[in-house]
């Protein structure tokens, strides 16, 4: 499907001097496969952040961001 959409952009026997614009459907159809696996992407990557999340890998932010500053030098 998406080749199929990506060929109906190119136009035809394609002259350089000729200015030829592509088909607004193929067009269309290629823009709905792009923002579908823009969603997939960020579907996965969601996915995997609330995999981290639960497992407990994101809890080091949350410890460091609770310690205090470190004493200086020399004082107790």
């Amino acid at each position: 499907m998406r080749a199929e959409a990506a060929a109906n952009l190119q136009p035809l026997g394609a002259n350089p001097g000729k200015q030829v614009a592509p088909d607004p459907a193929a067009a269309r159809a290629l823009a709905w496969i792009a923002f579908a696996d823009i969603m997939v992407f960020f579907g996965v990557l969601l996915v995997g952040f609330a995999y981290l999340w639960r497992r407990g890998d994101l809890e080091w932010v949350r410890s460091v961001a609770a310690q205090g500053p470190e004493p200086e030098n020399g004082t107790t």
